[in-house]
């Protein structure tokens, strides 16, 4: 426990330290958050103190307490970055108000941070102003042509707008970026609502082909069912759930899949049981193409009303998570990436699915590789679930020995303005091993030149 507070006195190991403290349960999570209190007390005029504190409670998951620790801060030393954790654990929370108003701070603050928009947007589709978000990813996709997130975000919004606006959008996202089943699913169901039911099966059967084991199941169930195939899209939801009882974004597919399917009985069961489970509601639920068949049932309405209730009497005033990461693509001809020396190394900071990391930047290795260490806190906290992994290989280091190691997708990797989607990662199952950012990522970027005297790393697109 004292080793873990050592280290947050060390820039290098700092975030090592807090991730591998967010993973400890009780008693060891409050005897360490007593620790942090003491250091805060005894650096009081040290504003990181107060941000590693709100940081545990916040992924902790006790995002009350973590909220009023980051109020704390801000008011020693107002920052964009706390404003959009408290938005974000406002969203957490289904208090979207409450963050639709730290995130304008945090913008008020710094009118081109790329999280905080993108919090935003997230916001104001809960609160179902979707033709806010379309304006919103407008301007980052005029700003960034080739940043194929844009397309695929303000497609969710313009779906309920402008359905051949949305299949564009899925269309270029598609172009723009790699395979990615959920943008196939999208677009089928567009096509299918358009009445093209040659395009809708085509895009179907390419989800099918894409979530070629349960490992990979994210939306394939759904695939099955527009194919009309409702067995087998049954049998494996089932097969999902399963798997992990305790999902609640599992019934809530659940719900829409029996929706579709015209089982209201079996849709509602299922969409009371995410709501008991700990789903939010959320505009989404009363605009969600999926769930049209229930929407009119008294059922329905009853039940939207009671957990629209529990949210308004839930008035809480605060947070969320930390991304102080996620910045946005550079598309100009040059960008500069800065690193630090650590033991002859050049290390990167970056962020992987939102969480916070320091990359060493090694351009012979040929994947990303995380250590066993990083991946089962990332498994724990929910950076990465079962449908990541993509199976395992065998691995020769510099020694020239194998190792067996476990191959996952990061579904986001971002770096020095730089944000990648379904990058190929190796789980080296070495306790000591470094964290590397290789060629899967460096691969995609451009030409790289390290300039040592900057201490930069430019990347010439």
């Amino acid at each position: 426990m004292n080793n873990l507070v050592l280290m947050l006195y060390s820039d290098d190991e700092a975030s090592t330290a807090l991730e591998l403290a967010c993973n400890l349960k009780d008693p060891y999570r409050q005897k360490f958050i007593s620790k942090l209190t003491v250091e805060q007390l005894k650096n009081s005029n040290t504003p990181v103190w107060l941000y590693y504190l709100g940081y545990t409670y916040h992924y902790s998951k006790d995002y009350e307490k973590a909220i009023s620790i980051y109020e704390k801060l801000n008011q020693m030393d107002p920052s964009s970055v706390v404003y959009c954790n408290i938005a974000k654990c406002y969203n957490a929370m289904g208090m979207y108000e409450n963050g639709l108003e730290a995130v304008n701070a945090a913008l008020n603050m710094d009118p081109d941070y790329y999280s905080a928009k993108e919090i935003k947007t997230q916001l104001l589709y809960s609160l179902g102003r979707l033709s806010e978000v379309v304006e919103i990813w407008d301007g980052i996709v005029a700003e960034y042509p080739a940043f194929a997130d844009g397309y695929l975000y303000r497609a969710d919004a313009k779906r309920y707008l402008d359905v051949q606006g949305a299949i564009d959008d899925y269309s270029t996202a598609i172009l723009l970026g790699d395979s990615i089943s959920y943008l196939y699913l999208s677009r089928g169901d567009l096509y299918k609502l358009k009445g093209n039911a040659v395009l809708a099966n085509a895009d179907y059967n390419k989800v099918i082909e894409l979530e070629d084991t349960p490992e990979k199941y994210y939306c394939i169930y759904f695939a099955y069912q527009g194919l009309g195939q409702n067995d087998k899209a049954v049998e494996i939801m089932d097969s999902v759930i399963a798997k992990d009882t305790l999902d609640a974004g599992s019934y809530y597919n659940a719900a829409c899949l029996y929706a579709r399917m015209g089982n209201k009985e079996k849709s509602l069961s299922c969409l009371k049981t995410s709501f008991e489970k700990g789903d939010t509601y959320s505009y989404h639920v009363e605009c969600d193409f999926d769930l049209q068949s229930i929407r009119d049932t008294e059922e329905y309405k009853k039940l939207v009303e009671e957990y629209r209730e529990k949210q308004r009497n839930s008035d809480v005033l605060k947070p969320q998570e930390n991304s102080d990461d996620n910045d946005l693509p550079n598309d100009g001809s040059v960008s500069e990436v800065p690193f630090t020396k650590d033991g002859g190394v050049c290390k990167v900071k970056c962020s992987i699915n939102d969480l916070p990391l320091y990359f060493v930047f090694d351009t012979g290795a040929s994947d990303v590789s995380i250590s066993l260490v990083e991946a089962n806190f990332m498994f724990k906290n929910g950076y990465l679930s079962k449908k990541d992994v993509i199976g395992s290989q065998n691995f020769v280091d510099a020694n020239g020995d194998v190792t067996v190691g476990t191959v996952i997708n990061l579904k986001n990797v971002t770096f020095g303005g730089h944000n990648l989607t379904n990058v190929r990662a190796s789980v080296v199952r070495n306790q000591k091993a470094p964290l590397l950012l290789g060629q899967s990522v460096l691969g995609r970027l451009g030409r790289i030149e390290i300039d040592n005297k900057n201490s930069v790393i430019k990347i010439k697109n």
